[in-house]
């Protein structure tokens, strides 16, 4: 934590929905991390300011997935 934010890796779980693992800036989601969903739904990849952005892959529950 710095001045009350997420600074450097960490974990957040929210109630057992969602669940992030990897590395934080000012708060937000920043550099490399991984986001699952209860519903089976994962991003692995870059994050820059909390949005999705860069080389990543999300994969469905249907086990569909997209990488790039």
């Amino acid at each position: 934590m710095n001045n009350g934010l997420r600074e450097g890796y960490g974990e957040f779980n929210s109630e057992g929905n969602i669940k992030y693992e990897g590395q934080w800036l000012g708060g937000l989601k920043h550099g490399f991390g991984k986001l699952s969903i209860k519903d089976g739904m994962v991003y692995e990849g870059e994050w820059a300011n909390g949005i999705k952005e860069g080389m990543g892959k999300i994969r469905w529950p249907s086990n569909n997935f997209y990488e790039g």
